[in-house]
Order: C-alpha cells, then sequence, then structure tokens
C-alpha cells in the first residue's frame, strides 16, 4: 500500500509529474531502507532494542508469542499507512514462535492478518503487550 500527500495548489500536471515521482522512488527504495521517523524528529534510546511480542489478546499472563525490535514509540508514524496513535509501537517482526503462527495480529494490514505473515515485516503493536529483552 503506497500512502501519497499531494500539494493542492499545483496544477494537474504538475501534481502526475510529482505523482510520479513519488511512485517511482517508493517502487525502487527497500521497506528497510525507509525511515520510521520523520528526518528531523529525535530518535528514543527504544529504537532497535529487542523485544518480546506478548500475546495481545491473554490478559491473565506474559504469554511470548513473537520476538523483534521496536522501530519507532512516536504516536505519529505510520504503519502501512495508519498512524501508531498512543497505545501502539511500532515493531519489526524478526521470529514468530510455531503454535503463534495464525494468530491475528493487533491491527491487521494489507500483507498481515496472521502473526506469521508479519515476519520481516512491521506491525503495530500494542505497548502494554511489548517486554523488552536484554
Amino acid at each position: 500500500m503506497l500512502c501519497l500527500e499531494l500539494n493542492v495548489i499545483q496544477g494537474p500536471s504538475q501534481q502526475n509529474r510529482n505523482l510520479e515521482k513519488m511512485i517511482n522512488a517508493h517502487a525502487t527504495t527497500s521497506q528497510s531502507q525507509k525511515s520510521s521517523r520523520p528526518i528531523n524528529a529525535p530518535s528514543n534510546d527504544l529504537e532497535n532494542r529487542r523485544c518480546a511480542l506478548l500475546n495481545w489478546n491473554n490478559y491473565e499472563e506474559d504469554e511470548v508469542v513473537a520476538e523483534g525490535k521496536i522501530s519507532s514509540t512516536n504516536p505519529s508514524t505510520k504503519v502501512h499507512c495508519v498512524p501508531l496513535g498512543r497505545d501502539c509501537w511500532k515493531v519489526w517482526v524478526d521470529v514468530v514462535f510455531d503454535e503463534y503462527q495464525t494468530m491475528e495480529v493487533y491491527r491487521a494490514t494489507m500483507d498481515a492478518k496472521q502473526l506469521g505473515e508479519a515476519v520481516g515485516s512491521t506491525l503495530a503493536w500494542p505497548k502494554s503487550s511489548i517486554k523488552m529483552l536484554p
């Protein structure tokens, strides 16, 4: 999915050229090269920290379902064109444990409705269900 913002003041032909440039730039940039935060935004000490993703639907115990890294804690950061909001963090999913491959993700995307489909990608995950790893 591609998120686009165009300047309405420009004429139609300029908008088309800008749109074409944005699409071409997006298509040739790998997901890992795209920034999860604005260029001028300060990084925080949690980004790139290893974490365990807990079952967001189990309120009684810390049930680890996957491991990954924190990508962003900024509420305005987008995951697949949707802002995180104040209750979620953006996480890279590195590994999903076998019995949780078919678990529904907290916020489904076009690419991942089940946790196993999100390996190597980013998801919004409730920050109350993230545990930092050493």
